[in-house]
């Protein structure tokens, strides 16, 4: 990995090239500083979540994935790279090398600790960028590549770079000194190898940087330093290696970010479990029982059906966090979450996580279910028995789903304007046997 002493030599660089380039008409070419595939949890081989009422006859057929009007704005910008209709610069010296074709944005640095970023012709300050990056050649060790945003003249701005070795960082440059926001952190979520492409999605929007590799949420930062300034693509090489360092960016996507539910409608319910004071509904029957006990909200299943309680508070619009420990039961045979919406026993929106870090939202209609967001993994989610922090956003057309602060589903759906707010348990286990779930700590 590039080590730690290049931090600051790295920033200098890109300050340098920035002070150059600003002398042009030119996009900027600037120097920052650098900073395994996950292995995914077995397929469920039944259907994620049974069926849509707590006695069904049979298991009910998921339906195909609907797609939804995701919550992060409009698309601003995009290149897929088929030519240089955006005037990204195309540089060929002793140094750097960069050029569009077949789809890509191919840049090349020949030289130890130099490197060069582009910015194309136009001007965005708040972003939400995705962008596919595809390390082409030379020592993972020795390069490192992202965004730069927010960058407010060449000694001011904020990156966010990988390596294709696995690592990631975040960091700030003030007048040309270097501050880590989010020192070198190795993650499975980032690829590695030659020829393997990884997915960057940066967000800098509201005081807030986020960085997101392959879908999995791995950054999140506040900081108010800079609030304007526009962005770039960015490519470094280190002092391990003397030979080439190869990058390509492809698909790049910028979209108005949208605030996360910072503002959303509290509910109004607080509950710490040591009494029944908000009138759960309680209730012990063939394979299921639902208890106060020991300051916890537990749910003990027995069948592999959806099980819910519901308080005596009746919530429409809410954003509710509280926290989900695992008791018993096989890894992969245990779910839990959050209902919103729900207006019968067929008409919903089901939050749901399982104990193998996977997560999911579905619709009910009519007792049919929909996948807003079919399973997926996430490393935020703490696997087996364990717990973990849920927050539930169901406020206007925004449905919501953080796990332990990192947001894992920003959607929106309009299908349900009206229903109430449920606590819920899923068993997957085919043999019957028991599965408990506590819930504590909810407001």
């Amino acid at each position: 990995m590039l080590n730690h002493r290049l931090i600051k030599l790295l920033i200098t660089l890109t300050c340098l090239i920035l002070v150059i380039t600003a002398c042009s008409n030119q996009p900027e070419q600037t120097q920052a500083p650098p900073v395994s595939e996950p292995t995914l949890a077995p397929k469920m081989e039944t259907s994620p979540i049974p069926a849509a009422q707590t006695t069904p006859d049979s298991e009910p057929t998921l339906a195909p994935v609907t797609e939804p009007t995701t919550a992060f704005g409009e698309v601003l910008f995009e290149d897929k790279f088929v030519d240089n209709k955006n005037n990204w610069p195309e540089i060929k010296d002793e140094n750097i090398e960069s050029s569009i074709s077949d789809g890509t944005l191919n840049v090349k640095v020949f030289s130890q600790n130099n490197g060069t970023s582009f910015q194309p012709s136009i001007t965005v300050s708040d972003i939400d960028l995705t962008v596919e990056t595809t390390f082409t050649e030379g020592n993972p060790e020795n390069v490192a590549y992202g965004v730069l945003c927010h960058i407010v003249d060449p000694k001011n701005f904020y990156g966010v770079n990988i390596t294709p070795s696995g690592a990631y960082m975040l960091f700030k440059s003030i007048d040309n000194e270097p501050q880590v926001l989010v020192d070198w952190t190795s993650s499975d979520a980032i690829k590695q190898g030659t020829g393997v492409t990884n997915e960057l999605q940066v967000i800098c929007a509201n005081g807030q940087i986020k960085l997101l590799v392959n879908g999995v949420p791995l950054a999140e930062i506040t900081d108010n330093t800079y609030t304007t300034g526009t962005f770039a693509l960015q490519v470094n090489s280190g002092d391990v290696d003397s030979n080439a360092s190869g990058v390509s960016f492809s698909n790049l996507v910028l979209r108005s970010p949208t605030k996360m539910a910072n503002n959303s409608p509290k509910s109004g319910l607080t509950d710490k479990f040591d009494d029944n004071q908000n009138k759960w509904d309680l209730y012990e029957e063939s394979g299921v029982k639902v208890a106060i006990e020991k300051s916890q909200l537990v749910m003990q299943i027995g069948k592999m059906e959806l099980f819910w309680t519901k308080p005596g508070l009746d919530i429409t619009d809410l954003d509710i966090t509280f926290d989900a420990t695992v008791l018993e039961g096989a890894e992969g045979s245990t779910g839990y979450g959050a209902i919103c919406r729900f207006q019968d026993k067929g008409n919903y929106y089901v939050f749901l996580i399982i104990d193998n870090g996977r997560y999911g939202l579905y619709k009910s209609i009519n007792g049919k279910l929909e996948a807003i967001t079919a399973f997926e993994e996430s490393k935020a989610i703490n696997i087996g028995k364990a717990t973990n922090s849920l927050r539930v956003v169901c406020s206007g057309e925004d449905l919501q789903l953080y796990v332990n602060n990192q947001p894992l589903i920003l959607v929106k759906d309009n299908t349900f304007s009206e229903g109430v707010f449920l606590l819920v348990g899923q068993s997957f286990d085919k043999e019957g046997n028991p599965i408990t779930i506590a819930f504590d700590n909810l407001n």
